[in-house]
């Protein structure tokens, strides 16, 4: 009988620390989306004040101008789509991101969707793996960042751009992505504004799907325009439903990508082309 009490307490006793332990991380992580949400809201006002009060530079030549842009900003490209080896003279970074870059030297620039929860600064490590769990402020959090891939530079004119954010459950980073499954939701949301250092870029959205970790979907090397558009037929093709926007090999593509909640290594994309640059 000694026994058993010991053994039923010992198993209280070992309950009642499980139940300690999840709830202090449980404390924690709601402490890092408080603390995430709050310098995201810091974030904004920085940005969304220097916008207001400052007049942006004008836009270097490096982006790469699609075909489907009217021919009158077309024709003010320096160079062709496929010249998109060229590196540009200089680059004045816009005045609306200097006072981010004094707290964060790694911004590169902002996202935002119209009308969703998507609107936040990007940033960029020297691996993909340090904003997973680092805030804007270079602190642990749980929440991460949105952050832009280590291969890509916004300094020049490239295939392929991509910017990662966790699925969050308290409709923060990119659980918005989500969304885009619905078609209708879709046809409500169909242009992203990613605006660098250097330039107001707009891009309209052509695939949406499902996807995992193994899937060749966040390469951005390419051999040539050929072996590119080969790679951009296939992100279109895999699109949950049709979009109706076509995507060629002088398209540059800007690609979103999130956790799925569906599978181990399941991931949601969100593909968009560049159709406007402004200053």
């Amino acid at each position: 009988m000694h026994w058993h009490k010991i053994g039923y307490y010992a198993g209280c006793a070992a309950t009642l620390a499980v139940c300690v332990l999840s709830a202090w991380k449980l404390i924690d992580y709601y402490g890092d989306v408080r603390s995430s949400k709050h310098q995201l809201d810091e974030a904004k006002t920085l940005y969304r004040e220097a916008n207001q009060t400052t007049q942006t530079k004008a836009l270097p030549p490096f982006v790469p101008i699609p075909n489907t842009m009217p021919v009158d900003l077309k024709s003010k490209s320096p160079f062709a789509a496929s010249d998109r080896a060229n590196l540009p003279a200089s680059l004045t970074v816009q005045e609306r991101f200097k006072t981010l870059l004094q707290t964060n030297s790694d911004v590169v620039g902002w996202l935002k969707i119209d009308g969703t929860t998507i609107d936040y600064p990007v940033l960029q490590a020297e691996d993909n793996a340090f904003y997973l769990k680092k805030d804007l402020y270079r602190n642990d959090n749980v929440t991460g960042s949105i952050f832009m891939d280590y291969r890509n530079h916004i300094d020049r004119p490239e295939y392929h751009w991509i910017v990662y954010g966790h699925y969050m459950n308290d409709e923060i980073m990119f659980k918005g992505l989500l969304k885009y499954k619905d078609e209708d939701y879709y046809e409500e949301h169909t242009v992203i504004s990613f605006d660098t250092l250097y330039g107001d870029l707009k891009w309209l959205i052509f695939s949406v799907y499902y996807t995992d970790v193994n899937e060749d979907y966040i390469r951005t090397e390419f051999a040539d325009d050929e072996q590119f558009w080969s790679f951009a037929g296939d992100l279109k093709a895999n699109s949950l439903y049709d979009t109706g926007i076509s995507v060629g090999a002088d398209d540059t593509i800007l690609t979103l990508s999130t956790c799925s909640r569906t599978e181990e290594g399941g991931r949601f994309t969100v593909h968009a082309k560049l159709i406007t640059a402004t200053s």
